[in-house]
């Protein structure tokens, strides 16, 4: 009996096919929907659809609008791989399991304090930022122009990221002065005794905490960085150059050093170790002083 009914059911299914160029099975006997070539239809309208002039597929509706479209919850089994496409318009996450979207992880990454050791305080929410200063006693806060994704502290002083519109914006507790500077390429950042430096591939900026003022340099890219007590210190061994800034004039010094095999830092000053000369930089000077050497004969070109 089982194989007569399979039997009979074939026949009508190649027989639709034959005269309507469709095939339906449906369990109340209606019509197959407008527009399949494929349309099984369930109790409670659980569809399963394939469009002829689209190709789009159905579950759970008669109308897709995308290559794919199911009406219900589905489960995989099994990675999802999405070939660098993207996933949208995902609820507010509620559960541990949850996704997140861009929007939802800024706004939750933003909404953070920065509290530095000399008892100053920093907070940001999305495009808005709070201060405040402990001599003072008195809150201070301004619009910004984009989201803050990284904000970083030193001695009283804050560094804030604008990664989307490229900008970095330092605040100085003996200024009060927020001040910006536009940086390509991404950056990476040091501190030092309350100044920074920040850098991309072919440029750096050192910011005073005294004077609020940014100062920009060129560099090579790959470029080494140092600091000592708020100087800092670049150094180039394909150029044989190196640049100080010095927190005393806020402005860069360069330096020709052919040879550059290493280098150090003690209390705001520099040293170097170059093939046949050392050379050193000192903050009290502001200058460079060189002596000749030799791997053989020791310091001063000769044995003792």
């Amino acid at each position: 009996m089982k194989t007569i009914l399979f039997f009979s059911i074939s026949i009508l299914l190649v027989l639709a096919t034959t005269a309507f160029s469709q095939v339906a099975i449906n369990h109340d006997s209606s019509a197959p929907a407008t527009g399949s070539i494929f349309h099984v239809k369930g109790s409670g309208n659980n569809d399963f659809y394939i469009d002829d002039a689209s190709g789009k597929v159905g579950i759970g509706t008669t109308t897709p609008g995308e290559k794919l479209s199911v009406v219900g919850a589905t489960s995989i089994d099994g990675n999802l791989n999405m070939l660098n496409h993207g996933i949208s318009n995902v609820i507010t996450p509620t559960s541990p399991s949850d996704v997140s979207s861009k929007a939802y992880v800024d706004s939750t990454l933003n909404a953070m304090v920065a509290v530095d050791t000399a008892g100053y305080f920093l907070h940001w929410m999305n495009d808005s930022v709070y201060w405040w200063d402990w001599k003072t006693g008195i809150w201070s806060d301004t619009a910004w122009i984009a989201p803050i994704e990284i904000g970083v502290e030193l001695d009283g002083n804050f560094l804030l990221f604008e990664i989307s519109t490229h900008m970095r914006y330092a605040w100085s507790h003996q200024t009060g002065l927020w001040t910006g500077q536009y940086i390509t390429f991404g950056s990476s950042w040091i501190g030092s005794n309350g100044n920074f430096l920040i850098w991309s591939i072919d440029s750096a900026y050192a910011w005073n905490y005294k004077t609020s003022i940014w100062t920009g340099l060129d560099i090579p890219m790959g470029s080494d960085k140092g600091e000592s007590q708020g100087n800092f210190i670049i150094t180039d061994d394909t150029q044989d150059i190196a640049w100080i800034w010095s927190r005393e004039t806020s402005s860069w010094t360069s330096q020709s050093i052919p040879g550059m095999t290493g280098s150090n830092s003690s209390n705001g000053n520099f040293f170097i170790v170059a093939e046949d000369r050392l050379w050193a930089w000192s903050k009290e000077t502001q200058a460079w002083t060189s002596y000749p050497w030799t791997i053989s004969a020791g310091p001063g070109g000769s044995l003792p």
